[in-house]
Protein backbone atom coordinates (compact mmCIF):
# COMPACT_ATOMS: atom_id res chain seq x y z
CA UNK A 1 0.00 0.00 0.00
CA UNK A 2 1.11 3.44 -1.21
CA UNK A 3 -0.10 6.68 0.81
CA UNK A 4 1.47 9.80 -1.82
CA UNK A 5 1.04 13.05 -0.26
CA UNK A 6 -2.27 12.74 1.82
CA UNK A 7 -3.53 15.92 3.23
CA UNK A 8 -6.57 16.58 4.95
CA UNK A 9 -8.00 19.94 6.70
CA UNK A 10 -11.15 20.40 9.18
CA UNK A 11 -12.27 23.52 8.16
CA UNK A 12 -9.14 25.96 8.06
CA UNK A 13 -6.83 23.48 10.51
CA UNK A 14 -4.91 21.23 8.39
CA UNK A 15 -4.64 18.03 9.92
CA UNK A 16 -2.39 16.08 7.45
CA UNK A 17 0.23 17.80 5.69
CA UNK A 18 1.55 15.91 1.95
CA UNK A 19 1.88 12.41 4.57
CA UNK A 20 3.76 9.81 2.09
CA UNK A 21 4.35 6.06 3.56
CA UNK A 22 5.27 3.11 1.58
CA UNK A 23 3.86 -0.10 3.43
CA UNK A 24 4.80 -3.24 1.94
CA UNK A 25 3.11 -6.82 3.14
CA UNK A 26 3.72 -8.09 6.02
CA UNK A 27 5.37 -4.55 7.80
CA UNK A 28 4.43 -3.66 11.03
CA UNK A 29 4.51 0.17 11.32
CA UNK A 30 3.76 1.92 14.74
CA UNK A 31 2.07 5.53 14.52
CA UNK A 32 2.94 7.31 17.38
CA UNK A 33 2.83 11.24 18.24
CA UNK A 34 1.64 14.23 19.92
CA UNK A 35 -2.32 14.18 20.56
CA UNK A 36 -3.72 16.01 17.58
CA UNK A 37 -1.13 15.70 15.29
CA UNK A 38 -2.99 13.34 12.78
CA UNK A 39 -2.22 9.91 13.91
CA UNK A 40 -6.21 8.47 14.44
CA UNK A 41 -7.13 10.80 10.76
CA UNK A 42 -4.40 9.02 8.92
CA UNK A 43 -5.98 5.47 9.69
CA UNK A 44 -9.26 7.05 8.63
CA UNK A 45 -8.44 8.06 5.62
CA UNK A 46 -6.49 4.41 4.71
CA UNK A 47 -9.35 3.20 5.36
CA UNK A 48 -12.29 5.48 3.57
CA UNK A 49 -13.75 6.56 6.63
CA UNK A 50 -12.74 9.87 5.66
CA UNK A 51 -12.60 10.12 2.19
CA UNK A 52 -12.62 14.35 1.61
CA UNK A 53 -8.81 14.23 1.40
CA UNK A 54 -6.26 15.66 -0.90
CA UNK A 55 -3.30 13.08 -2.20
CA UNK A 56 -4.30 9.68 -3.19
CA UNK A 57 -3.91 6.43 -1.24
CA UNK A 58 -3.05 2.70 -3.90
CA UNK A 59 -4.13 -0.40 -2.20
CA UNK A 60 -2.73 -4.22 -3.08
CA UNK A 61 -5.99 -4.45 -3.71
CA UNK A 62 -9.26 -3.54 -5.50
CA UNK A 63 -10.98 -0.60 -3.68
CA UNK A 64 -14.37 -2.69 -3.52
CA UNK A 65 -12.62 -5.22 -1.71
CA UNK A 66 -11.91 -2.54 1.27
CA UNK A 67 -14.01 -3.47 4.10
CA UNK A 68 -13.38 -7.31 3.59
CA UNK A 69 -9.66 -6.70 3.95
CA UNK A 70 -9.48 -4.08 6.56
CA UNK A 71 -9.69 -4.82 9.83
CA UNK A 72 -10.19 -1.64 12.16
CA UNK A 73 -10.25 -1.64 15.99
CA UNK A 74 -11.52 1.41 17.52
CA UNK A 75 -10.12 3.23 21.11
CA UNK A 76 -14.37 2.25 22.38
CA UNK A 77 -14.89 -1.17 21.06
CA UNK A 78 -17.74 0.06 19.16
CA UNK A 79 -19.73 -3.65 19.73
CA UNK A 80 -23.28 -4.25 19.16
CA UNK A 81 -24.43 -4.04 22.92
CA UNK A 82 -28.03 -5.81 22.31
CA UNK A 83 -26.04 -9.14 20.53
CA UNK A 84 -23.91 -11.75 22.30
CA UNK A 85 -20.50 -11.77 21.96
CA UNK A 86 -20.33 -14.58 19.54
CA UNK A 87 -22.95 -12.76 17.35
CA UNK A 88 -20.93 -9.21 17.67
CA UNK A 89 -17.80 -11.37 15.47
CA UNK A 90 -20.03 -13.22 13.49
CA UNK A 91 -22.18 -10.68 11.87
CA UNK A 92 -19.88 -9.08 9.47
CA UNK A 93 -18.53 -12.45 8.23
CA UNK A 94 -22.63 -13.92 8.00
CA UNK A 95 -23.91 -10.51 6.31
CA UNK A 96 -20.22 -9.32 4.30
CA UNK A 97 -18.34 -12.23 3.30
CA UNK A 98 -21.64 -14.70 2.86
CA UNK A 99 -20.30 -16.99 4.75
CA UNK A 100 -22.54 -20.16 6.12
CA UNK A 101 -23.54 -19.64 9.87
CA UNK A 102 -21.98 -22.37 11.64
CA UNK A 103 -18.51 -22.00 9.50
CA UNK A 104 -18.58 -18.04 10.74
CA UNK A 105 -19.34 -19.60 14.51
CA UNK A 106 -16.28 -21.82 14.08
CA UNK A 107 -14.30 -18.79 12.89
CA UNK A 108 -15.36 -16.68 15.45
CA UNK A 109 -14.58 -19.42 18.28
CA UNK A 110 -10.76 -19.56 17.12
CA UNK A 111 -10.14 -16.62 17.56
CA UNK A 112 -12.23 -16.05 21.09
CA UNK A 113 -9.79 -18.84 22.05
CA UNK A 114 -6.76 -16.47 20.81
CA UNK A 115 -7.73 -13.76 22.73
CA UNK A 116 -9.04 -15.93 25.83
CA UNK A 117 -12.55 -15.15 25.57
CA UNK A 118 -13.68 -18.60 24.15
CA UNK A 119 -15.98 -19.32 27.58
CA UNK A 120 -17.37 -15.76 26.92
CA UNK A 121 -18.89 -16.00 23.56
CA UNK A 122 -22.41 -16.41 25.29
CA UNK A 123 -21.84 -12.77 27.34
CA UNK A 124 -23.30 -9.37 26.24
CA UNK A 125 -21.07 -6.39 25.99
CA UNK A 126 -22.64 -5.01 29.30
CA UNK A 127 -20.91 -8.38 31.06
CA UNK A 128 -17.36 -7.70 30.02
CA UNK A 129 -14.81 -5.50 31.22
CA UNK A 130 -12.79 -2.99 29.38
CA UNK A 131 -9.67 -5.44 28.60
CA UNK A 132 -11.94 -7.87 27.59
CA UNK A 133 -14.41 -5.33 25.01
CA UNK A 134 -11.04 -4.68 23.78
CA UNK A 135 -10.42 -8.23 23.17
CA UNK A 136 -13.61 -9.02 21.66
CA UNK A 137 -12.95 -5.88 19.02
CA UNK A 138 -9.71 -7.24 18.36
CA UNK A 139 -11.39 -11.20 17.43
CA UNK A 140 -14.31 -9.48 15.11
CA UNK A 141 -11.42 -7.66 13.11
CA UNK A 142 -9.72 -10.65 12.56
CA UNK A 143 -12.84 -13.22 11.76
CA UNK A 144 -12.74 -11.09 9.00
CA UNK A 145 -9.51 -12.98 7.51
CA UNK A 146 -8.07 -8.86 6.54
CA UNK A 147 -5.02 -8.62 5.14
CA UNK A 148 -4.40 -5.39 7.12
CA UNK A 149 -5.27 -4.88 10.33
CA UNK A 150 -5.27 -1.47 11.74
CA UNK A 151 -5.66 -0.68 15.63
CA UNK A 152 -6.18 3.18 17.17
CA UNK A 153 -5.18 3.80 20.55
CA UNK A 154 -6.41 0.08 21.86
CA UNK A 155 -5.00 0.59 25.17
CA UNK A 156 -6.18 4.25 25.59
CA UNK A 157 -9.23 3.41 27.67
CA UNK A 158 -7.83 0.08 29.72
CA UNK A 159 -6.36 0.36 33.18
CA UNK A 160 -2.88 0.07 33.74
CA UNK A 161 -3.23 -3.81 35.06
CA UNK A 162 -5.07 -4.81 31.50
CA UNK A 163 -2.57 -3.08 29.22
CA UNK A 164 0.17 -5.18 29.60
CA UNK A 165 -2.07 -8.74 29.08
CA UNK A 166 -3.69 -7.10 25.81
CA UNK A 167 0.21 -5.71 24.25
CA UNK A 168 1.26 -9.33 24.71
CA UNK A 169 -1.26 -10.47 22.68
CA UNK A 170 -0.90 -7.89 19.83
CA UNK A 171 2.91 -9.35 20.42
CA UNK A 172 1.75 -12.55 19.31
CA UNK A 173 -0.48 -11.55 16.79
CA UNK A 174 2.50 -9.88 14.89
CA UNK A 175 3.93 -12.95 14.10
CA UNK A 176 1.55 -13.39 11.90
CA UNK A 177 1.31 -12.87 8.57
CA UNK A 178 -0.19 -9.65 8.50
CA UNK A 179 0.17 -5.90 8.09
CA UNK A 180 -0.81 -4.50 11.25
CA UNK A 181 -0.39 -0.72 10.98
CA UNK A 182 -1.08 0.36 15.29
CA UNK A 183 -1.46 4.26 16.71
CA UNK A 184 0.48 3.74 20.22
CA UNK A 185 1.66 5.77 22.74
CA UNK A 186 3.26 2.88 24.40
CA UNK A 187 6.63 2.92 22.74
CA UNK A 188 7.96 -0.24 24.64
CA UNK A 189 5.23 -1.78 22.79
CA UNK A 190 6.29 0.01 19.08
CA UNK A 191 9.93 -1.29 19.88
CA UNK A 192 8.47 -4.72 20.18
CA UNK A 193 6.02 -5.71 17.75
CA UNK A 194 6.87 -2.77 14.79
CA UNK A 195 9.38 -3.15 11.89
CA UNK A 196 8.99 0.89 11.68
CA UNK A 197 8.01 3.74 12.85
CA UNK A 198 6.84 6.90 11.65
CA UNK A 199 6.38 9.72 14.03
CA UNK A 200 3.91 12.23 13.15
CA UNK A 201 4.37 15.99 14.14
CA UNK A 202 2.15 18.96 13.34
CA UNK A 203 0.47 16.87 10.34
CA UNK A 204 3.87 16.19 8.66
CA UNK A 205 6.36 12.60 8.97
CA UNK A 206 8.58 14.14 11.06
CA UNK A 207 10.98 11.16 11.61
CA UNK A 208 10.40 7.84 10.34
CA UNK A 209 12.62 4.88 10.32
CA UNK A 210 13.17 1.19 12.34
CA UNK A 211 11.29 0.97 15.18
CA UNK A 212 13.97 0.12 18.02
CA UNK A 213 16.84 2.60 15.99
CA UNK A 214 14.78 5.44 15.51
CA UNK A 215 13.03 5.38 19.63
CA UNK A 216 16.38 5.05 21.13
CA UNK A 217 18.06 7.13 19.14
CA UNK A 218 15.81 10.39 17.95
CA UNK A 219 17.69 12.03 14.95
CA UNK A 220 15.20 15.73 16.11
CA UNK A 221 14.90 17.57 19.15
CA UNK A 222 10.95 17.44 18.59
CA UNK A 223 11.18 13.02 18.49
CA UNK A 224 13.40 13.41 21.86
CA UNK A 225 11.00 15.09 23.89
CA UNK A 226 8.31 13.43 23.23
CA UNK A 227 9.83 10.13 23.80
CA UNK A 228 11.43 11.30 27.00
CA UNK A 229 7.44 12.78 27.90
CA UNK A 230 6.70 9.12 28.23
CA UNK A 231 9.04 8.41 29.97
CA UNK A 232 7.89 10.55 33.20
Amino acid sequence: MKIIRVSKSYGKKKILNRISLNIKKGDKLAIIGPSGTGKSTLLRCINKLEEDYSGRIEYDFDIELLRKKIGFVFQEWNLWPNMTVLKNITLAPIHVLKKRKHNAEDEAMKWLNKVGLLSHMNKYPSELSGGEKQRVAIARALAMNPEILMLDEITSSLDPSKVKELLGLIEELSKEELTIIIVTHHLEFAKAVADNVAFLYNGRIHEYGPAKETLENPKTKELDKFVNSLKC
